[in-house]
């Protein structure tokens, strides 16, 4: 477990927001559609447990959530995709964040039926996973959906400390995600 903590994150954690903040100013990058592909499992888990809210923790700009929603559906991944993503789902409230995106950038102040986090956790610091895993789980009253990427992104830093290196600065194999998130959750048997 390491020594850092939500109010006592990494130097390291610090210094990504800033770099990841530099990049959220290209339109074209982190536009939150990493949820896209996920739609329709999300929707069963929905269905499952009866969720009437969600809070999507590293939405980027949540594209799939405002009037421009069809944008990121192009190849029709979700049927009969004719409204923003969380009304399609049929959820009453939504909760968006992101720390490096100012419209996105303030955490909520309790709990939602689920928490989404896709293509997130590889853009955190090794040090300061174990208590963003847990955050997540602090947020959730039901259940939370985590999808992690294995493999390097295509974006690179432009700028700072990191220029030139991979956004994915946390690449593990999936064994190794698997016990990180299990060993978290065991003291949230609840979700």
């Amino acid at each position: 477990m390491s020594k850092y903590t939500k109010q006592n994150p990494s130097p390291k954690h610090k210094e990504l927001i800033k770099a990841y903040k530099d990049l959220h100013n290209e339109t074209s990058k982190f536009k939150g559609i990493s949820v896209i592909p996920f739609a329709m499992d999300i929707y069963d888990i929905i269905k499952f447990n009866d969720c009437k809210s969600i809070f999507d923790y590293g939405c980027g700009k949540g594209i799939p959530y405002k009037d421009n929603y069809k944008e990121v559906d192009p190849k029709g991944t979700i049927p009969n995709f004719d409204k923003p993503l969380h009304k399609w789902w049929g959820i009453d409230e939504l909760f968006l964040y992101d720390p490096a995106y100012s419209e996105h950038d303030k955490l909520p102040t309790k709990q939602y039926d689920l928490v989404l986090c896709t293509d997130v956790l590889e853009h955190v610091a090794e040090e300061d996973l174990h208590w963003t895993v847990q955050e997540l789980c602090n947020f959730a009253d039901k259940a939370v959906f985590i999808n992690v990427s294995t493999e390097l992104a295509k974006k690179t830093f432009k700028i700072g400390k990191y220029k030139g290196e991979n956004v994915h600065i946390s690449l593990f194999n999936h064994e190794w995600w698997k016990k990180m998130i299990t060993n978290v959750w065991k003291d949230h048997k609840h979700l």
